[in-house]
C-alpha cells in the first residue's frame, strides 16, 4: 500500500506522539528487540499499537503494528516495516480471534475509515493500563513512559 508522503508523515508523527504515552517492555540478547505498547480510541475503535525496534542492539529494524478492534465490525491490522532504509505499509483484515483473512484486502473505504478514525484517537491511558497490566506479569522487564501511568 502505498500513502501519500503528506499523509504517511502525518501518520508517523501521531504515531510516535502516542508510543511516547506507552509502555517499554525490554527485550532479551536473544529476542534483539525491544517494544513499545499503547492503546488509542475514537468512537466505537480501539486501536493497539506496538511498535518493534532492534536499534538497542545496533541492528536496523523496525515494526509498527497498529490493530483496530472495532466494536461489533471486523478488525483490521496495519504494518509497518521499516528495513535498510525502506517503508513497506500492509492492511490485513482480520477475522475471529484476531487472526488474518486470506486473499482478502480491505477496499479503499475501509482503509480511510481505519486512517481516519486512528487520526482522530486519543491515548486511553486507563485502557493501556488495563490491558497491559492484565496480561504482563513481570514489572522488572517495563516501564511506562508517561508518569502519570507508573502510580
Amino acid at each position: 500500500m502505498k500513502l501519500q508522503k503528506s499523509v504517511s508523515d502525518k501518520l508517523i508523527a501521531k504515531i510516535k506522539s502516542d508510543l511516547q504515552q506507552g509502555v517499554k517492555i525490554l527485550g532479551n540478547y536473544s529476542s534483539q528487540s525491544d517494544s513499545i505498547r499503547v492503546w488509542t480510541s475514537f468512537n466505537n475503535t480501539e486501536f493497539g499499537v506496538v511498535a518493534t525496534s532492534s536499534r538497542r542492539f545496533k541492528t536496523t529494524f523496525d515494526l509498527i503494528e497498529i490493530q483496530a478492534f472495532l466494536t461489533g465490525k471486523q478488525a483490521l491490522k496495519m504494518t509497518i516495516l521499516h528495513k535498510n532504509g525502506k517503508t513497506e505499509i500492509d492492511l490485513t483484515k482480520l477475522g475471529k480471534n484476531y487472526l488474518p483473512i486470506e486473499n482478502t484486502a480491505p477496499n479503499e473505504k475501509e482503509i480511510l475509515n481505519f486512517l481516519e478514525n486512528y487520526m482522530h484517537s486519543a491515548v486511553d491511558k486507563n485502557l493501556g493500563k488495563r490491558y497491559f497490566e492484565r496480561s504482563f506479569r513481570n514489572p522488572e522487564r517495563y516501564r511506562w513512559l508517561d508518569s502519570e501511568l507508573r502510580k
